[in-house]
């Protein structure tokens, strides 16, 4: 239960993740590149990382602090890897965003439902039956969302969306084999010390790839960079910065610090039942932020995923030797 009730908290936080992010890339006068975004969110992450280790850190020398079962070479490893599959996750993401509406974009992330499992079944982890049923459930709930959304739009315009739905999805390959690295690490690193590294890892590679972007002027990032630096007003900058805070400080680090001991308890597969909401919740704050509305197919497809909520949660636990399995790979 104490598992259930944590993942349910960073599916709330993360919910509004595409909701805050579309907002940011199309609702302002002038819109900050997405890498500059993705570099000044993850600095926003280990930010708000550092202060809370330093927090923790004092109130722990006036009680007694829990052993590691880790070294710092561990720590720094984990948190190193986890942070490079955020990273790649969080830079197709936020360019998938910029070009889809913000409900597509939380239900093709949510792939990871498809993804994880199949992840660990390459890896030898047996999936129950139900698991792939609920699996294959999502995905007809994507297919019905992705064509609902596009059927009324010009050719242009739909092409843009569905390349941004490809790019959410790739992201969400990223965001799987994040889970499940993080399953393994989660029972030997510290949950504060693995959160810690990975948003400060995922800061340097996020401001790495902004630099060399910009330096090569790949994909126009260095005038979209002296656009916005010339164009901005006031309240793009104090807008922009909101979203980075949000994205950065809550959503990146708080939601994953939660998410360690909680997806610990469940296991990588059966959180994805939680997280299958996520994509329900993002259209709901899309419709009452945005606007953004859907049709009678997108109905269906979020049925769909009901649906595939329903069948997994009727899964039973993760058993002693699937933990095992999964543990030893």
């Amino acid at each position: 239960f104490k598992g259930i009730v944590l993942l349910s908290i960073t599916t709330l936080i993360f919910s509004s993740n595409s909701a805050a992010c579309r907002y940011l890339f199309t609702e302002l006068d002038h819109t900050p590149p997405v890498f500059l975004f993705n570099a000044a969110a993850a600095t926003a992450a280990a930010m708000a990382g550092l202060l809370f280790k330093t927090t923790m850190s004092t109130f722990n020398k006036e009680s007694s602090a829990p052993e590691s079962n880790s070294t710092m070479e561990e720590d720094v490893r984990s948190g190193a890897e986890l942070g490079f599959w955020k990273f790649v996750g969080a830079s197709f993401n936020f360019l998938g965003v910029s070009m889809t509406t913000a409900g597509q974009a939380a239900f093709c992330t949510q792939m990871t439902t498809l993804i994880v499992p199949l992840l660990q079944s390459f890896l030898g982890v047996p999936v129950p039956k139900k698991i792939w049923g609920a699996c294959l459930l999502a995905v007809a709930g994507v297919g019905m969302l992705t064509f609902d959304s596009v059927s009324s739009l010009s050719p242009d315009t739909a092409q843009t969306q569905l390349i941004g739905d490809a790019l959410c999805v790739i992201g969400a390959v990223s965001f799987g084999t994040f889970d499940i690295r993080m399953n393994k690490f989660s029972e030997k690193v510290q949950p504060v010390n693995l959160t810690l590294w990975k948003v400060v890892s995922q800061m340097v590679f996020s401001i790495g790839a902004f630099a060399v972007l910009v330096g090569l002027d790949v994909g126009g990032q260095s005038e979209q960079l002296a656009a916005f630096l010339a164009n901005a007003d006031a309240g793009d900058w104090q807008k922009t910065a909101l979203v980075v805070f949000w994205n950065g400080a809550l959503v990146n680090f708080l939601a994953t610090y939660i998410q360690v001991p909680g997806q610990a308890i469940v296991g990588p597969s059966r959180s994805q039942v939680v997280y299958s909401s996520n994509p329900l919740l993002s259209a709901l704050l899309a419709w009452a932020l945005l606007g953004e509305t859907v049709g009678f197919g997108g109905v269906l497809g979020g049925g769909a995923f009901i649906a595939a909520l329903l069948l997994a949660a009727t899964t039973p636990p993760a058993t002693a030797q699937e933990r095992k399995t999964a543990k030893d790979q």
